[in-house]
């Protein structure tokens, strides 16, 4: 009999933080998952610590996925492919999850039998502190673009037999900005996006947006024009789109005490935005708010 959830975690040297996000699923309220971990050309001790993890958890079904570098997107959809669930509930290798999270789930997807794609909050949590992430109820394509991206992965449970037919994007023109190009498409494709409104994952802050930031813009923006050509949007769309990443990487980089970055991207997202005059100014006193 399949399970309900089948739980996929794309690991890519995550030694330092895959241990414990294995025994979040393990200390999971609800029983009736399958744990999918793809090991995505990992050179580090992150199939050692599977299977030490396997070993000490007998009771739980935990399998292998073992495959060459090829991304995040490609490990994902090598974890869609080797689940027998009904619904796929991803966790990327350094998230957590609270103990409810598949119970909570599982009530709205039963209260909600026409739900293909759910998500819900998520808590951002580095060294120095946690703070919940903006999140709401998505309607249409154009207020994901000027609102900002509220779906994390981790927080992001599909129905198996949807994702098995668009999956995630392999392009490497992409990479790190697989999810929201499968947000977009879904939204094409008026499928509803179910929003739970609580918080039951844990989002490390550290990486995502904040690693090699540049290079995440590049790769969003290659999204956003990539939709853009398509027809998907219009064009003040797409530069209200763009204008709300580059507010993002100045707010980003003025926390980290980044100054200069910060005021070059606060003045490419809105140079006439009262509110962003506001953050420049304080970012010129040298303020990390």
């Amino acid at each position: 009999m399949k399970p309900v959830f089948s739980v996929i975690i794309p690991v890519f040297n995550a030694a330092e933080t895959l241990a414990e996000a294995l025994e979040s699923v393990a200390n999971q309220s609800f029983s009736d998952f399958e744990i999918v971990v793809v090991n995505d050309g990992s050179t580090d001790e992150s199939v050692q610590i599977l299977e030490s993890f396997a070993k000490n958890h007998p009771a739980l079904t935990v399998n292998l996925v073992e495959q060459a570098n090829q991304g995040l997107g490609a490990a994902r959809n090598a974890g869609v492919d080797q689940s027998r669930g009904e619904y796929c509930a991803f966790l990327d290798a350094d998230d957590l999850w609270q103990p409810q999270k598949l119970e909570s789930c599982y009530q709205y997807l039963k209260s909600s039998p026409a739900c293909k794609a759910l998500y819900h909050g998520v808590v951002a949590f580095t060294a120095d502190g946690e703070r919940k992430r903006n999140a709401y109820p998505v309607q249409g394509t154009r207020q994901l673009l000027q609102k900002g991206n509220p779906l994390v992965p981790s927080a992001v449970v599909l129905k198996h037999a949807l994702i098995q037919r668009l999956r995630f994007t392999e392009d490497p023109l992409y990479l790190g900005a697989e999810d929201l190009h499968l947000w977009l498409r879904l939204l094409h494709q008026e499928v509803q996006l179910h929003f739970w409104p609580e918080y039951l994952t844990y989002y490390r802050a550290e990486g995502g947006m904040s690693t090699e930031l540049e290079k995440h813009l590049l790769h969003v923006f290659a999204v956003l024009d990539h939709f853009y050509q398509k027809g998907y949007f219009k064009l003040s769309h797409l530069e209200m789109a763009k204008r709300r990443k580059y507010y993002e990487a100045g707010r980003l980089s003025q926390k980290q005490g980044q100054h200069f970055k910060a005021e070059r991207y606060y003045a490419a997202a809105d140079s006439k935005s009262m509110k962003i005059l506001g953050l420049r100014f304080l970012n010129l006193l040298g303020f990390k708010v």
